[in-house]
């Protein structure tokens, strides 16, 4: 199954609430939206997908929870990003926060060797 991206901005532009409600009126579908207002009809894993992120967030909570160093939230969680900023908060151990233009990859350098995240 594939990832829908629906652009209303023919018909409508949907405030925040009216997503909200959106998403309320369809809970069988996980719906994004993103800052050019487009509905993303977002496809559910699959077993094996779904055995991935549930190891991955059991291995991260348990870390956290012995670190202590933040907060861990599921793939289905909600977050209202501000559409205007576009920047990227990087924040490591014992440093100041470090704020950069929102880069095309992150990458995890000493800290997690190898790892690169697309944003």
């Amino acid at each position: 199954m594939n990832t829908v991206v629906l652009n209303l901005e023919p018909i409508a532009r949907l405030t925040d609430e009216q997503f909200y409600q959106l998403c309320i009126a369809n809970r069988d579908l996980s719906l994004e939206m993103n800052a050019a207002g487009e509905l993303i009809i977002v496809p559910p894993v699959g077993g094996e997908s779904g055995n991935r992120e549930a190891d991955l967030i059991t291995d991260l909570n348990i870390w956290n929870r012995q670190t202590k160093l933040g907060k861990v939230f599921s793939s289905s969680t909600i977050f209202i990003l501000p559409n205007k900023n576009a920047e990227v908060e990087i924040y490591r151990s014992q440093q100041p926060v470090e704020i950069v233009a929102m880069p095309a990859t992150i990458s995890g350098e000493a800290v997690l060797p190898g790892f690169e995240l697309q944003v």
